[in-house]
């Protein structure tokens, strides 16, 4: 090979070496960014399909949200407002050194969240009947169709603590049992005939829902979980609670 040829190959190399670091950078993002997919793929369905195990991870999450939201932002409104505009002051501090910048968007902060949380809204709440006893399955008109001789209820309050009526609220549970898997499928909750009741604020309603049937009790225990929605308009002010229900021996007569 000729010497100028071999010379000019040597020099390039460095160049070549020189894009490694952000080639491996670009790598490690996409590889990461795959994982995290994946990972949240086994999750959600894990989860659709009742993994124990998973539907635990998910209620912890949820609880943390709920810790929050709706009821903390709509309750505790001046904190909420006053916390948005301190950030949203600090946020436009690296992008520019005018003072009148930062204020308008503090302004617009304050204007944007007291249009939004400043009115009246529903706030529901789940409670649900600790280890609710069995009973014999045909002491209950919520089965169209026994086929087994016992079934587990578990009694349910939802209350209304907000200060707006909560017009057509839409209530679904699903149970699932860990030795025997999903029990009660996605399914509306109803109130005695009604399936979309009215809660006036500081209101509430119980209602009972079936979580399973069987013919012998050998310790089962159930995950419940519950959606409430106050109605169509106000999606975003939906809940999910969980529960964990340990039946109990009814009382003997």
């Amino acid at each position: 090979m000729h010497p100028q040829i071999l010379s000019s190959q040597i020099l390039a190399c460095p160049d070549i070496f020189s894009n490694l670091p952000q080639t491996n950078s670009t790598v490690l993002i996409l590889v990461g960014t795959s994982i995290i997919l994946l990972i949240l793929w086994v999750v959600r369905y894990t989860y659709i399909a009742g993994y124990p195990d998973t539907i635990k991870l998910v209620s912890l999450i949820y609880q943390q949200i709920y810790r929050v939201w709706p009821a903390f932002i709509f309750i505790h409104t001046t904190w909420v407002i006053a916390s948005a505009s301190i950030i949203s002051f600090i946020i436009f501090l690296p992008f520019t050194d005018k003072l009148i910048v930062n204020i308008t968007a503090v302004y617009a902060t304050i204007l944007f969240l007291e249009g939004s949380l400043r009115k009246k809204v529903p706030l529901l709440d789940v409670s649900f009947q600790d280890n609710p006893p069995w009973s014999m399955e045909t002491d209950t008109d919520l089965i169209d169709d026994p086929d087994s001789q016992y079934v587990v209820k578990q009694k349910i309050t939802v209350e209304n603590f907000g200060d707006d009526t909560a017009d057509n609220i839409n209530v679904m549970c699903r149970a699932i049992c860990p030795g025997k898997g999903i029990t009660r499928e996605w399914k509306r909750v109803t109130f005695g005939n009604d399936d979309a009741p009215v809660i006036g604020p500081n209101e509430e309603k119980e209602t009972e829902l079936v979580l399973d049937t069987f013919d012998d009790y050998s310790g089962q225990e159930y995950l419940t979980e519950v959606k409430a929605k106050p109605n169509v308009r106000q999606g975003h002010l939906a809940i999910r609670t969980f529960h964990h229900t340990v039946p109990r021996q009814p009382e003997s007569n």
